[in-house]
Formats: C-alpha cells, sequence, structure tokens
C-alpha cells in the first residue's frame, strides 16, 4: 500500500485493513472515515508537521486541502477511488461475458462535476483548457465520435486502455475500465446489437479476448464475493502534480466535498425519501430476502411470483448479475429484487430488462453508505410493456439525464446542495421524471427503510 506524501507505515497498515473493510462491505464510508482519523490521531499526524516521529520529512500541508491526510477531500478521495476500480472492474468482466448481447460501450457523464475535465473555474466563470474534455481525449486515442459527440467503442477496442493510460493523461488511473482518472464521472452503458447496427458499428469479427487482462498484463483476480488485491492502488499517487496549471488539481479543489453532518455539509432542503408504504401488498420472502441482503457486498437477485412463489434466485459480482436468456424469459410479471450495495436506485440496464422483459415489479435496495440510510427503490407496471416502449423511452431518457444535470450544476454552484448529494441524487431525479412522463406505463418510488420497515 502507498499513499502520496505518506510516510507512516502504521498508517499505511491501517489504511490498508480499512480498505479490506470498506470493500468488503463490513464499514461503511463514514466508519471508514472515522477509523483513519483515529489512526492518524494515533500516529501524532498533524498537517502543518506530518507525523509526529517523523516531523519534517513532509512538506506542510494547509489544513483541509488534498494535501492534508485527515481532510474529508483527501479521505473521500481514496475510499471512493478504491469503490469505483473495484465496480469497474466487475463492470468489464461481466460485459465482456456479454458480447454477443451488448457488443459495444457507450462512454457517458453519469455523475455530476462542478468543473468538468476541459474547463478550468476562474475569478470570471470556467474557461476551456485545450485537449483536456473527454471528447479530446478520444479523439486523442483515435476515437470516433458518432453522431458528433458519442463516444462508443467495441468493448475489445483497445482505446478503453489508452484513455485510461497515465503516460498519456497524468490524472488517469492506468486502468482500462471506469472511472479511468481520478475523480471522474464518466462511465459505461451497454450498447446492443441494435444500437450497434443503426450506427454502423462492425462488431462481426470481435472475439471475447482469451486473457482478459489489465494494463499492468496482470489478470484481475475477480470472485462474485472477493476484492481484487491488485486494484488497491494508490489513489493519491498524483496528489503531488503541479497545482498551478493542473487541470486534475482544479477539478478536486473546487468540488464541494465534506463529511455529513458537519459545519460545511450543504444538502439539499428537499426530503431524500418519499414516503410509501408497500409492506401490505409485498410477499413475505421478498421482505425476508431484502432484509437478509441489505449490507451484502455483492449483489443477489430474487425473482417470484406476484403471490411470493420463489422462482429463482441468483448471485451476481459488485455492480451486476447477469442473467442467462432462460432466466430473463422466467421474469415475465413476477417480482424481482436485488440489492444494491452503493444504495443507489436503478442502473439502465435495470429499468430497460423490467420494460423488455414485462416485470410486474422491480425494486432495488441497499444501505448510502455516505450516511447510513437504507433506501428501496420499486417500478411497478402500469400498463403494457414491450421492446418499443424501451427505445422511446431510452431517447427521452437521454433529454432529461442532461436536464437534471444542468440543474444540480445549478444547484452545487448556488450551494444549496452538496456536490457529494448531488451526485447520489441526479439518477433518482432522472427516474422520477421519466417515470411521469411515462405514467400510464409505469411507476417510480423511493421509500427510506427505517428499523420498523419502509418509512
Amino acid at each position: 500500500m502507498f499513499s502520496a506524501r505518506c510516510t507512516s507505515v502504521e498508517f499505511l497498515c491501517d489504511l490498508a485493513n480499512v480498505l479490506d473493510d470498506f470493500l468488503a462491505g463490513n464499514i461503511n464510508q463514514a466508519d471508514a472515515r472515522l477509523r483513519l482519523l483515529k489512526s492518524l490521531d494515533e500516529q501524532g499526524y498533524y498537517p502543518l508537521t506530518g507525523f509526529a516521529l517523523q516531523a519534517g520529512f513532509v512538506p506542510p500541508a494547509v489544513k483541509g486541502s488534498l494535501r492534508d491526510f485527515s481532510s474529508a477531500k483527501r479521505l473521500n478521495l481514496i475510499l471512493e477511488t478504491q469503490e469505483s476500480l473495484v465496480y469497474g472492474a466487475a463492470r468489464k468482466k461481466s460485459g465482456l461475458d456479454a458480447l454477443d448481447i451488448e457488443p459495444a460501450w457507450e462512454l457517458i457523464r453519469t455523475q455530476y462535476s462542478a468543473v468538468p475535465r476541459g474547463f478550468r473555474k476562474t475569478a470570471v466563470g470556467l474557461i476551456p483548457v485545450p485537449g483536456a474534455s473527454w471528447q479530446e481525449r478520444w479523439t486523442t486515442c483515435g476515437g470516433t465520435l458518432f453522431e458528433g459527440e458519442r463516444m462508443i467503442a467495441l468493448k475489445t477496442d483497445p482505446i478503453w486502455g489508452m484513455i485510461g493510460d497515465s503516460a498519456t493523461f497524468p490524472d488517469a488511473l492506468d486502468v482500462d475500465y471506469p472511472p479511468f482518472a481520478f475523480n471522474s464521472g464518466y462511465s459505461w452503458v451497454g450498447m446492443s446489437r441494435e444500437e450497434c447496427d443503426e450506427l454502423g458499428i462492425d462488431y462481426s469479427g470481435q472475439r471475447e479476448p482469451e486473457d482478459d487482462e489489465s494494463l499492468t498484463g496482470e489478470p484481475p483476480k475477480m470472485g462474485a464475493k472477493k476484492v481484487p488485491p491488485d486494484l488497491r492502488l494508490s489513489v493519491a499517487d498524483f496528489l503531488d502534480a503541479d497545482i498551478e496549471g493542473d487541470t486534475f488539481i482544479a477539478d478536486l479543489d473546487t468540488q464541494t466535498v465534506s463529511l455529513p453532518g458537519g459545519e460545511d455539509d450543504q444538502t439539499t432542503a428537499a426530503p431524500l425519501a418519499d414516503t410509501v408504504d408497500t409492506a401490505g401488498a409485498t410477499p413475505k420472502a421478498v421482505l425476508d430476502f431484502e432484509k437478509e441482503h441489505m449490507r451484502d457486498a455483492y449483489e443477489t437477485a430474487l425473482v417470484t411470483r406476484r403471490d411470493g412463489t420463489v422462482i429463482f434466485e441468483k448471485e451476481g459480482l459488485f455492480d451486476n448479475i447477469r442473467f442467462t436468456p432462460d432466466e430473463l424469459a422466467r421474469m415475465k410479471d413476477s417480482i424481482a429484487t436485488h440489492n444494491h450495495p452503493s444504495g443507489g436506485t436503478f442502473s439502465v440496464d435495470d429499468v430497460k430488462a423490467a420494460i423488455q422483459q414485462d416485470i410486474y415489479q422491480t425494486r432495488a435496495f441497499g444501505e448510502y453508505q455516505r450516511h447510513g440510510k437504507k433506501y428501496l427503490y420499486t417500478l411497478t407496471r402500469e400498463g403494457e410493456f414491450s421492446r418499443d416502449l424501451w427505445a422511446r423511452a431510452d431517447k427521452d431518457l437521454r433529454a432529461i439525464r442532461e436536464a437534471v444535470i444542468d440543474e444540480m450544476n445549478a444547484a452545487v454552484e448556488a450551494e444549496t446542495i452538496s456536490y457529494k448529494e448531488s451526485r447520489f441524487q441526479i439518477p433518482h431525479e432522472v427516474w422520477k421524471r421519466l417515470a411521469a412522463k411515462y405514467s400510464e406505463y409505469f411507476t417510480y418510488e423511493r421509500t427510506e427503510i427505517t428499523e420498523g420497515g419502509a418509512a
């Protein structure tokens, strides 16, 4: 384990142990920060002097900055980057197992950024930084922009490794899967064969790699329930980059990152949970399953008939479950529930499957690690589902997502919501608006889970 500017072996050992527990789902993000702060205190750490037994070995750090080991910015960056790397590796592995269904990926913005790559914040507002945006990185690496701005490539295209190569981009993480670079708000969405055909993308010669290798040439040590040890990278390696003139550092230093409940925390005035009571209509088998798997570090799904009769249960990876065509066919008119270790709402793939497989009710649940609250998300069919319905909804989804991101951008700038909270709220708001537009077909709800059940 290595962290830039750190001279304490004791703290690095504690950091490795905390990451083990955090990535395994044994503790949430707030608990991980508290354990790391306790370790720093035990080692006599202070930003201006460093570690007590090694005072003077490290240049002074401004309290609260990224160079300050005890700052929320630094600790959140470490924890969230590690978590993103694990999810990204799992997504790559499962995606390569489904080349025949979705042969390509599109790189899209999935999280809000106060200062997107390609811009720098100044006293007069954001100004462009030539060559730094994701689209410019894409074309620098030889990628094709579809419809003027869409970054799409086959899953086996070497461009995924090129945009994550630190030899070309100093803020890159040397991986060929999201997040590709520190503090990135971009991730993948799968592109179906039909979508590729429409764009003229030839996938006929694509084959699954014989050896799924990372940029370092070492195969990821993936398992259904284990954290790959080779992913515990130095998430602070680039914190000593030139602050002046470095887009990556400018990105981080202008975003609001704060501890929940702290004096700098800025949260939305809107309630986090929509109050909905679904317990009376939900089969006991489903409720028991959700209680049992609420804090799991990997995804597991349960599919039942509407009367609660179990159809099947299946385990997945850190951020997805891959179903066979036969399993998908058995989901028609069912209740399909699964846990989300992040505590977040549905993915695009979740909603796409719900509509295309004509599922009566799709459910996702989990604990949001930033503040330890538990949530249940439901998408319930109200009308007839069809594959044509998804094609129409997907087009509206893109426009809604862009509008929500713009609105959250303005809210963060106005300090009515924190940056971290905006990242959590964006997908929820997107699904709310899509459901409102298609209310004759389905409804969407989010419920906060309390000790006594749904709040």
